[in-house]
């Protein structure tokens, strides 16, 4: 075990150091199953929350440092939002990066989404997920594969669905792309759960991010866009598709960027956005955790606004 996690560290998305501390003192529950065991960090500004948003970190990252970098847990105490950390393990990866191309630990995710869910009676409707990186990649398997537990996802800097399969694939598909058509990836996903509800998504990424090509952020977001036509079509809906662009200017320190907002049958259901002179970051993240740019769009605030 400890020989793979080494050999995964080649993989590692992400890094980080820093020790800030947090607004909410987590809990932290366990759970196990055949992929093994996992821990996961909730905050809860309430005994009540309005609803769940599922944080799932890069390489090289804690919960409590994407926690940092995203200042998820402050805006969730602003908002009323409980806030889920599910944490990769360094007996699983050593540099603890979620294991997409294996696709072995969506089921435990789901499980620990439906243990919040059911303690604060929240559902689909009021679940989110948001990914970053090797966590954007997890978050495209769980966009596909475990669906109906949440209705939106925001991914950042990661991989289509099924970008790779194996190990030996993975990293060509992080310089190269998917090895995946995202048709047939769309398709595979389609089958993988019964819930026909469309799946609204927010694919982020910098053009100068050396890390992880940004190609693979265009397929993601073509991936996603196919999934909704075929839920779409097979619950007889047109599925007509229409795109609308837009940027802004250049505002020193602040980065432009440009975006696709994708609409279906007359809603949005999502947006690509490319961030101008962001590389491998979170964008307007709090730097004291590495990997975070103050200067991009406030990338958490511009999900919510999409989402209304």
């Amino acid at each position: 075990m400890f020989i793979r996690g080494i050999l995964l560290s080649i993989f590692a998305f992400a890094t980080s150091v820093s020790h800030a501390a947090t607004p909410l003192t987590p809990e932290r529950f366990t759970l196990e199953n055949k992929s093994g065991l996992r821990e996961f960090y909730l905050y809860s500004p309430s005994s009540k929350p309005s609803g769940l948003v599922v944080m799932l970190h890069g390489c090289k990252t804690s919960a409590y440092e994407f926690d940092q970098g995203t200042e998820m847990s402050k805006y969730g105490a602003l908002h009323n939002l409980a806030v889920l950390y599910p944490e990769q393990n360094v007996f699983y990866n050593y540099d603890r990066c979620w294991n997409w191309f294996w696709g072995t630990e969506s089921e435990i995710i789901a499980e620990g989404i439906r243990t919040v869910q059911l303690r604060y009676n929240l559902n689909r409707e009021n679940t989110v997920m948001m990914g970053m990186s090797a966590g954007s990649a997890q978050a495209a398997i769980m966009a596909n594969e475990h669906r109906d537990l949440f209705k939106a996802a925001l991914l950042h800097s990661g991989l289509q669905y099924l970008a790779a399969t194996n190990l030996n694939d993975a990293q060509a598909s992080l310089e190269h792309g998917s090895f995946t058509p995202f048709d047939k990836a769309a398709r595979i996903g389609f089958q993988k759960n019964n819930s026909l509800a469309p799946v609204r998504f927010m694919v982020v990424y910098g053009d100068q991010d050396t890390r992880v090509n940004p190609k693979n952020s265009l397929q993601t977001g073509q991936q996603l866009l196919a999934l909704n036509q075929l839920l779409a079509r097979y619950d007889q809906r047109p599925g007509i598709i229409d795109v609308r662009k837009s940027s802004t200017t250049a505002n020193k320190p602040m980065l432009s960027f440009l975006e696709s907002s994708i609409f279906m049958d007359g809603s949005q259901i999502g947006s690509v956005i490319q961030i101008n002179g962001l590389a491998h970051e979170w964008s307007g993240g709090n730097p004291v955790q590495p990997r975070n740019n103050p200067y991009g769009p406030k990338i958490v605030e511009k999900f919510f606004s999409f989402l209304k």
